[in-house]
C-alpha cells in the first residue's frame, strides 16, 4: 500500500513539473514584431513548395531577438506548408498562423 501511495505522489509531482516546464518554455520564445512577422511571411511565400533550405533561411533571417525553439521553427514550417504560393492570401495565412508559433 505504501509503495502505491509513493508512486502516485511521484506521478503527481512529475505531471506538475512537466506542465510547468512546457508553460515556461512557450513563454520564453523571443518575441517578434508585426513588421518582422509580415517580412517572415513574405519571405516564406517566395520559397518553392518543399524547399526546407529556403524555409530555414527565412526563419533564421527573422530570429533577430534570439533563437527560437525547434518547436517554434517546426510550427512556422507547418504554417508555410498550409499556405502555398506567392500570393497575398498565402502571406496573410502564414502571418496569422505564425502568431501561434512565436509571440
Amino acid at each position: 500500500m505504501f509503495d502505491l501511495h509513493k508512486m502516485a505522489m511521484l506521478l503527481w509531482v512529475f505531471c506538475n513539473t512537466a506542465a510547468t516546464t512546457v508553460t515556461l518554455s512557450n513563454a520564453q520564445e523571443p518575441a517578434i514584431s508585426e513588421r518582422e512577422r509580415r517580412g517572415l511571411a513574405e519571405c516564406l511565400t517566395k520559397c518553392p513548395d518543399g524547399d526546407m533550405k529556403c524555409n530555414n533561411r527565412c526563419i533564421s533571417q527573422f530570429q533577430t531577438r534570439g533563437a527560437w525553439s525547434d518547436r517554434a521553427r517546426a510550427c512556422i514550417r507547418n504554417c508555410r506548408d498550409g499556405h502555398h504560393g506567392a500570393t497575398p492570401q498565402a502571406a496573410e495565412g502564414i502571418f496569422g498562423c505564425s502568431v501561434n508559433c512565436v509571440p
